[in-house]
């Protein structure tokens, strides 16, 4: 949730109370047009794809509710994260998977109603990263225990999966500084690049993708096999990113 302004796609700004108006007065699709100018200029394939066309329609509905502040919806996806990492931890993978996926779109929803209603500030992004991190490790664990047998070699290495996670979490804090804000390729790259940044698609997997996959769709439609896969997977591209990130802040540094 970082300050930025809130503009429509024309380049007008919008107020809290101009935004509420445009739901109050019943403009669904003008609201939903609002709603899409404070998404992210570029972000993951999961969110574009999976989630900003549910989160589209909820934003505007969502920020009319003058005590649903930003903060109160991370704290409502945290309280969802955390009774998923219960699912998780009691078997119960289905309904964990369904529970985290729905954290994940209200974790999406808190820094658009924060950009929508001009509510967006440092503390709020401080919870979100805080309660985002909390559950994501949280929800690694406990899978990871549930599909673990009692003994053998799957039972040390499966939770290991949390522990590079929230160092490779740690290790990103400082590339994310520098980097800022991702913003639109400019008009001198062709192919591929224009064609994914003018549908606001990363070049490149994140972990929003990673945790899609091994904490929603393995867990929601695969076997305990595939999913103990699907857990080293996700190790695998964290270790990868942690490499990546420390070669990015030693040359930075240097």
């Amino acid at each position: 949730m970082s300050p930025v302004d809130v503009r429509t796609g024309a380049g007008t700004s919008f107020n809290s109370a101009q935004a509420d108006g445009l739901v109050t007065k019943g403009c669904a699709a003008m609201a939903e047009d609002v709603a899409a100018s404070v998404a992210k200029p570029v972000d993951s394939w999961w969110t574009v794809l999976a989630i900003d066309p549910v989160a589209r329609r909820l934003t505007p509905r969502l920020a009319r509710i003058t005590w649903l502040t930003p903060n109160v919806v991370t704290l409502v996806a945290f309280a969802i994260g955390m009774v998923g990492i219960g699912m998780f931890a009691a078997g119960m993978l289905r309904l964990g998977a369904v529970l985290f996926e729905v954290r994940f779109l209200f974790d999406c929803l808190d820094g658009k109603i924060a950009r929508l209603r001009r509510l967006s500030s440092e503390r709020g992004a401080y919870l979100d990263v805080l309660c985002d991190t909390t559950c994501v490790g949280g929800a690694y664990l406990a899978v990871a225990l549930a599909v673990s047998p009692q003994y053998g070699a799957w039972r040390v290495l499966l939770p290991l999966v949390t522990a590079v996670y929230y160092v490779a979490m740690l290790a990103h804090v400082p590339v994310e500084q520098n980097r800022g804000v991702p913003e639109r390729a400019g008009g001198t790259r062709r192919g591929w690049q224009r064609w994914l940044n003018d549908r606001r698609l990363m070049a490149y997997p994140t972990t929003v993708e990673v945790e899609a996959a091994a904490l929603f769709l393995a867990p929601l439609f695969l076997g305990v096999g595939a999913i103990r896969v699907a857990l080293v997977a996700a190790m695998g591209f964290y270790l990868l990113r942690l490499v990546d990130d420390v070669r990015r802040v030693w040359v930075t540094v240097r």
